[in-house]
């Protein structure tokens, strides 16, 4: 999936492995799957990086046969990772941005799809966290927790930042109105991480 995403972003082959080992070699993935045996995390990066190529792909062609697979992978990362697929939505809302209004309707409808394909687990977990408050136990509280998060919060501070210059620069060099309105969403989830407006 890097490679074809390399592919779509025209970039060197060098850059295509750096993005490979970066998300797939770095010391969080290595703790995650063989520390912690997350296989489902594992999972659904891999999905989460189908889905953007498959926007990317999309982004300046119309939608043809392969299109279908849009609503299939999003539909498997619903049912692997409730944190991947909020990002997914994040690439799939700027690809909803730079279509027109007859392609945004397809696109609606395809993913739409996704969530009919999931409705036999999704409905039952939407239910579930409703009746037992999984919402209600602060997940995210060590987002404001430096003293025992230090490392984490400093990493995540750092990513952030990273993401904003890298996107600064990819922009400078590809100075496509599209491609703004492409990654605005995952730029305003990065901001609101990075800021903890979200909280």
């Amino acid at each position: 999936a890097t490679w074809l995403i390399g592919k779509e972003l025209k970039i060197s082959i060098i850059k295509r492995i750096a993005l490979f080992v970066s998300i797939f070699a770095n010391p969080m993935m290595i703790g995650a799957i063989l520390k912690q045996g997350r296989l489902p995390s594992l999972m659904a990066v891999v999905l989460l990086l189908y889905l953007f190529y498959l926007c990317l792909y999309f982004k300046d062609r119309s939608f043809n046969w392969k299109a279908i697979f849009l609503p299939i992978v999003y539909a498997f990362l619903i049912l692997t990772h409730q944190t991947e697929t909020i990002l997914a939505t994040a690439f799939l809302a700027g690809l909803f941005l730079v279509k027109n209004k007859q392609e945004k309707i397809q696109l609606v409808i395809l993913m739409s799809l996704s969530i009919l394909f999931s409705s036999f687990w999704l409905f039952h977990f939407l239910q579930a966290t409703q009746d037992t408050g999984f919402l209600q136990f602060g997940f995210s509280s060590w987002l404001t927790n430096f003293d025992s998060y230090l490392l984490n919060n400093l990493a995540g501070i750092f990513l952030s930042l990273a993401l904003f210059i890298a996107f600064y620069f990819f922009y400078k060099e590809n100075n496509e109105k599209n491609y703004f309105y492409f990654f605005l969403p995952a730029l305003i989830f990065t901001f609101l991480y990075l800021t903890r407006l979200a909280l």
